[in-house]
């Protein structure tokens, strides 16, 4: 990697940041967020994430990249995340590349009322296993959940993960927890909502979309700009 100020060009200038990290030409995907200084390239096997940070370096409303690193280093055994290959800090930027998911998002597969409760079922024991580890997830949405060609569950971009006790992580990844809540957390009821949505013939989602505004479930119904985000 070149000696280069990377505090010094202007954000728009990602592919400099491309030409750093050696994967000029190689990405397929790139998603920037010019505004929080974040980027994700996705190249043929890996994925490689970035912050740019300010002076001094300021974490918003994520973490940083090494502690979502860190995370992952410990969840790893699990084979339920990425795999961490590398991570860099220089100067202004921290860049972590992780091994590309093989396999569709939860809402890009074709959900039936069969598979449904299988794909219950492995998220379950994927949210007991983090649980157990004292890890809640924060973002359980469907862009989120992969399913690989296992057939087998697999969770990206735990930026928004945190530790708690067992109990607590359980509740907290499950369901919403309005009390003593982190900034952010999304719990997996909200992919439940949509993976029920998606599972229904078309008349029928007319009629469960009519039941959650009654019920005032607000679940995102559009499609998020990044899988790795």
């Amino acid at each position: 990697m070149r000696d280069t100020d990377l505090s010094m060009f202007d954000t728009d200038d990602w592919r400099q940041v491309e030409i750093d990290l050696g994967i000029d030409g190689h990405v397929e995907t790139r998603v920037i967020q010019t505004k929080k200084r974040r980027g994700v390239f996705i190249c043929k096997n890996v994925v490689w994430k970035v912050n740019l940070l300010g002076e001094p370096p300021q974490l918003e409303d994520f973490q940083s990249l090494k502690m979502e690193a860190e995370v992952l280093q410990q969840l790893q055994h699990t084979g339920r995340v990425p795999n961490v290959v590398t991570f860099i800090e220089y100067k202004h930027m921290e860049a972590l590349c992780l091994t590309r998911v093989e396999g569709h998002a939860l809402d890009e597969c074709e959900i039936t009322l069969s598979n449904l409760i299988y794909i219950q079922w492995d998220a379950l024991k994927a949210i007991h296993v983090f649980a157990k580890l004292g890890f809640v997830h924060g973002d359980l949405a469907p862009y989120n959940i992969f399913l690989n060609r296992d057939s087998r569950l697999c969770f990206i971009d735990f930026g928004h993960c945190y530790k708690s006790s067992y109990i607590s992580a359980m509740l907290r990844s499950l369901f919403f927890m309005r009390i003593a809540h982190p900034k952010f957390n999304r719990p997996y009821l909200v992919t439940l909502i949509r993976l029920i949505e998606f599972s229904l013939p078309d008349s029928a989602q007319k009629i469960y979309r009519k039941f959650l505004r009654i019920n005032r479930y607000q679940t995102s119904t559009h499609k998020h700009q990044s899988k790795y985000l």
